[in-house]
């Protein structure tokens, strides 16, 4: 799936960092990123509040439902730096499960 494609899947589920309380920062390790600010979705290289790094595998994964946000972090699939709360908050707006 190229980046402008999980762009365009985050925004369907998220349209900006309103509803999770600050900025998130996807960044896939095979390279791009996907930023969630108060602008919206997009793949620009932007800081933000919150950064959780994984691999492109498991964020398609999750997005597919396949994979459980929380798993992926005890597992060692996803690392999260900054503030949690806006990553556990993300992960229940990707899946739209708790």
């Amino acid at each position: 799936m190229a980046i402008e494609d999980k762009v365009r899947a985050v925004s369907e589920r998220v349209s900006n960092s309103a509803v999770l309380g600050g900025s998130i920062r996807i960044n896939l390790k095979e390279g791009g990123q996907i930023v969630i600010n108060s602008d919206g979705v997009t793949g620009e290289d932007i800081s933000a509040d919150c950064t959780v790094t994984m691999a492109n595998d498991t964020f398609e994964k999750m997005l597919a439902g396949q994979q459980s946000p929380t798993a992926a972090f005890m597992t060692g699939k996803l690392k999260i730096t900054g503030n949690m709360a806006i990553a556990t908050k993300l992960g229940t707006a990707l899946t739209g499960k708790n």
